[in-house]
């Protein structure tokens, strides 16, 4: 039997899991600051999102595997819970210790949590619409939608206005964010689509902290060109926008 076209929504989660590196079942430390991440978008501490998204729609007590209860969790405001993971649920390394690493994993492929995961999913989903729509394209369009999605979990907002399609401003721009991505870009037939993805890209780039442009620029090019390397992995998306 031919394999099963993904849907958009599809599209949009495999791709963004995929940049996180991540399943719904993945936990992990202190690596980037965000003092421990988790779950198939890798909802974190340092930001609240796993309390937002996860923590706060539980009943914690029903989950009773854990080394000591996570129930302080609710109350906490970022630094504090910052705080208390680096003290309790971390080694010396930022890494998250065996016994915990077992006991979030478990939770998190919970029945509950994991229909708690596809709901905030979906709100990422709702959101990359409006953005998707900011942007000139409809919810149809799965280049876009991807594009749309990954600039919700990453950032929730759009932020800029729509940019004009411009070859040679794309091609500029292309340029400026490493030469081993602009190898693999170089040459690529630009539809105007995707010029307008790419100047989005960066001008919405340009408001992140300057640590970190380069990593969200290169995301959301390799999703709008649908070839790159993120984070030192190469990815290739471009079967996912050609599928009917």
């Amino acid at each position: 039997m031919p394999e099963e076209k993904l849907t958009v929504f599809d599209t949009c989660l495999k791709i963004t899991s995929k940049f996180e590196g991540a399943s719904f079942d993945t936990v992990t430390g202190n690596f980037d600051g965000q003092g421990m991440s988790l779950g198939i978008l890798q909802w974190n501490i340092n930001q609240g999102t796993f309390r937002a998204y996860i923590l706060n729609h539980l009943d914690l007590l029903m989950f009773d595997y854990f080394p000591v209860p996570i129930t302080p969790l609710y109350s906490m405001d970022n630094s504090t819970s910052m705080a208390w993971v680096k003290d309790v649920v971390l080694d010396m390394n930022g890494n998250v210790k065996p016994e915990w690493n077992d006991a979030f994993k478990r939770f998190l492929t919970e029945s509950s949590v994991i229909n708690l995961q596809k709901r905030a999913c979906d709100k990422y989903f709702h959101r990359a619409k409006e953005i998707c729509g900011i942007l000139g394209f409809t919810h149809e369009n799965k280049r876009a939608m991807a594009f749309s999605f990954d600039i919700a979990v990453q950032s929730w907002s759009l932020g800029i206005d729509r940019p004009e399609a411009n070859h040679s401003q794309a091609d500029s721009i292309t340029q400026i964010y490493g030469v081993d991505n602009y190898m693999l870009w170089n040459g690529l037939e630009m539809s105007e689509e995707q010029q307008i993805l790419i100047i989005a890209a960066h001008l919405r780039a340009l408001k992140c902290k300057p640590e970190w442009r380069n990593v969200f620029f290169t995301r959301k090019c390799t999703i709008a060109l649908g070839l790159g390397i993120v984070n030192k992995e190469k990815h290739d998306f471009r079967k996912l926008f050609t599928e009917s």
